[in-house]
């Protein structure tokens, strides 16, 4: 009920939140904000891509190893691998169990395929997506997220890149208006 009244006046609540804002620096602010949201979009599109391509990628070996079930599972597996930690053991335990019930050998080339998948998906194809969707350099979002998830776990696994894309277009504002 909140959040359907929330944006039926979303337009009210904008202005009420921008008239807190000081006149001077209202439309800073508002420029800025704009910029985030692009961030924050731009990550939440790497995102997608990043599921999409787990997806296919899991689709074409339950297929290739006739596991039943493939396109549910690698939707399954495409949506859990935006969890940290969790997610990735989320979106194999199906395959792993539809596997056992078929054979031993599946079951053992179903985890090697998953455990390859998910070292290539965040050594590799993760950081390039992200680090392309925000502008950040792959080795800054390996960077990124093992200080994230030094610090705050799984939460800052999940925060820690879009911190750093709003920390980096914040920083690039400033010295645009600055300098």
């Amino acid at each position: 009920i909140f959040t359907y009244y929330f944006l039926l006046d979303q337009e009210y609540f904008k202005k009420q939140f921008f008239n807190l804002i000081p006149i001077g620096i209202r439309d800073i602010v508002l420029d800025l904000s704009k910029e985030i949201d692009n961030v924050i979009g731009n990550y939440i599109k790497g995102q997608i891509i990043l599921s999409f391509i787990i997806s296919v990628f899991t689709f074409i070996i339950l297929v290739m190893f006739k596991i039943r079930f493939p396109l549910f599972i690698a939707i399954i597996n495409g949506f859990a691998n935006i969890i940290p930690y969790f997610g990735p053991v989320l979106g194999y335990v199906p395959a792993l169990l539809i596997a056992l019930t078929e054979s031993i050998n599946k079951a053992i080339f179903i985890t090697i395929f998953f455990f390859v998948l998910q070292e290539v998906e965040s050594g590799i194809i993760a950081p390039k997506i992200l680090g392309d969707s925000l502008g950040l350099h792959p080795v800054y979002i390996i960077i990124i997220l093992l200080i994230g998830g030094k610090f705050f776990g799984a939460i800052g696994l999940l925060i820690a890149v879009p911190i750093a894309g709003i920390v980096k277009v914040t920083y690039n504002y400033l010295m645009k208006k600055i300098f």
